[in-house]
């Protein structure tokens, strides 16, 4: 009897527990990493999402096309995306899907803003829904059990019992071996498959993608479910809680792969049916000791804020450096900085996305959200350094609007311009925003 892959998973977890006493501790992380979901549209549903996501229903944006030749409207909430029919506002239309998209940024600022993985796949199944992508990675930061070197020469001589044919490499697998890890990337099975993996240097990725790292070894195991698989995985996960969840990564992977050693009873073999070779059991305590560590919050080992700040220290200080050596004074220096600051928030190039951040950022300083009038403030203080430029009412309403949603005719009022009339609003800026009256 062939048995579903996932089927197979409780049973080659109990091989994980059951085979080993001493206990074996690794410096790893497990994490969702990128989830996608097809749910049916209701107004209930769409909101009910919206709200576990932690997601304001105004803070998007929206472009209209052809998405999956099944879509009309992209709206970015910040990194989320969610797609949606054209006739969603139709509620005489029936059987009608949305889909809501998270890589693996918008995965990390979800978990920055204390979303519940549990409750957000529970409503998944729960909504009628399915998921149709998810990827469940483990980080190894050691190497220690599996050096990524011994694992690549096990891939290239075969060593293994496995359910995928195709093997891919992006790099030099004879550099790798040596040591020399690089930006590789190695994949198995097809892509566009309902499963398959991908085995890669993290830190190469990070640093290609213009972010430092502390880690000296980060190699990544991700696992990727597409289509029905996918679905599966997040129903099991449901039925067995997030305590389960590393377990059910980790045993899909020895379902998927399965290092073995040319020997039988320690004796090399020439024998053709692998699955009688003797384990490697290095991959098999990986494993194991991966399976009993529960889930974190990824962005407690890797925060994306603080890497960008590493990275502006060692990458952008150094122009800086450069542009305030070739200054005539510091007092020139300074004035260029400001003036570059106010440049970018004059021409209205900090959108939600990038104040997302921000708030992010505030958030894990513990300090409060940045309330509008905070934020005038601060650019405000930016236009004082900068003598003869100001922000006039303008690019104060405009991110009012962008920023915080707010209704044009109250937000002049605060504003204290005289003039702020409802008549006002609408003659001045009606050509650029909705004016919401009061």
């Amino acid at each position: 009897m062939e048995y579903d892959f996932l089927d197979k998973v409780a049973i080659t977890n109990s091989h994980l527990t059951d085979t080993y006493e001493n206990e074996i501790k690794v410096d790893v992380n497990v994490c969702i990493d990128w989830l996608t979901c097809m749910i049916p549209y209701t107004e209930h549903n769409f909101y009910n999402f919206l709200m576990l996501l932690k997601l304001d229903y105004d803070s998007f944006e929206e472009t209209s096309g052809k998405y999956n030749n099944m879509f009309s409207f992209l709206r970015r909430y910040g990194d989320v995306v969610i797609k949606l029919p054209s006739h969603y506002t139709n509620p005489m239309y029936k059987d009608t899907f949305f889909e809501v998209d998270l890589s693996g940024q918008a995965c990390r600022t979800f978990e920055d803003r204390k979303g519940s993985w549990y409750a957000l796949l529970s409503a998944i199944v729960e909504s009628g829904g399915h998921a149709t992508r998810i990827d469940t990675p483990i980080d190894d930061f050691k190497g220690d059990l599996i050096p990524i070197s011994e694992v690549v020469r096990k891939l290239r001589m075969k060593e293994y019992v496995a359910t995928f044919q195709n093997l891919t490499v992006n790099g030099n697998l004879a550099d790798i071996m040596n040591g020399n890890y690089g930006n590789f990337t190695v994949y198995l099975g097809r892509r566009g498959s309902d499963r398959s993996m991908c085995i890669y240097n993290k830190i190469g990725e990070r640093i290609h993608a213009g972010v430092d790292v502390f880690a000296t070894y980060w190699i990544r195991y991700e696992m990727r479910f597409a289509h029905d698989k996918a679905d599966k995985l997040v129903r099991m996960i449901v039925d067995n809680g997030m305590d389960y969840f590393t377990e059910l990564v980790t045993s899909s992977i020895l379902c998927f792969l399965d290092f073995r050693n040319p020997t039988i009873a320690g004796i090399p073999t020439n024998d053709s049916n692998k699955s009688r070779w003797d384990i490697w059991l290095n991959w098999r305590y990986f494993l194991q000791a991966t399976s009993k560590i529960k889930l974190r919050v990824q962005n407690d080992v890797e925060s994306s804020i603080t890497r960008k700040k590493i990275w502006f220290d060692k990458s952008i200080a150094g122009m800086i450096t450069q542009f305030y050596l070739s200054s005539d004074s510091y007092e020139e220096f300074v004035h260029h900085l400001h003036l570059s600051i106010f440049k970018f928030l004059k021409e209205h190039r900090l959108d939600n996305v990038k104040f997302g951040v921000v708030i992010n950022d505030r958030k894990k300083k513990g300090l409060e959200d940045l309330s509008y009038e905070d934020f005038i403030q601060k650019i405000e203080l930016i236009a004082k350094k900068t003598p003869g430029k100001e922000f006039d009412i303008k690019d104060k309403i405009y991110y009012s609007q962008k920023l915080y949603k707010l209704p044009i005719y109250e937000t002049a009022k605060k504003l204290n311009e005289e003039q702020a009339t409802l008549e006002w609003a609408c003659k001045t800026f009606g050509d650029i925003f909705e004016v919401i009256e009061q």
